[in-house]
């Protein structure tokens, strides 16, 4: 999958919001704090630094998806995760 198509995909299928919206369920903390262990991770293994590691992780995963899954398909599938997880969202 080329970036074009990533990008593609985003124009086309994702709306991504700002604000982390409600949280229905009450786990949302521990989803920031999930992502913050496995972003610790990331950086501790790379070096990758605060500014960029965001951006490493998903460009990473975009490598891992090319032999493994479908990137821009898995990225909707998590707007949508997050779309039920805060309230927010729809496209």
């Amino acid at each position: 999958m080329s970036i074009a198509d990533v990008e593609k995909a985003i124009d086309e299928a994702i709306f991504i919001p700002k604000s982390g919206g409600k949280d229905p369920d009450g786990y949302n903390i521990d989803r920031v704090a999930w992502a913050a262990v496995a972003l610790a991770a990331f950086q501790k293994a790379t070096g990758t630094d605060d500014e960029d590691a965001v951006a490493d992780l998903l460009c990473d995963l975009m490598h891992f998806c090319a032999g493994h899954a479908d990137f821009a398909r898995e990225l909707r599938r998590a707007c949508g995760n997050f779309e039920a997880e805060t309230g927010e969202g729809g496209w």
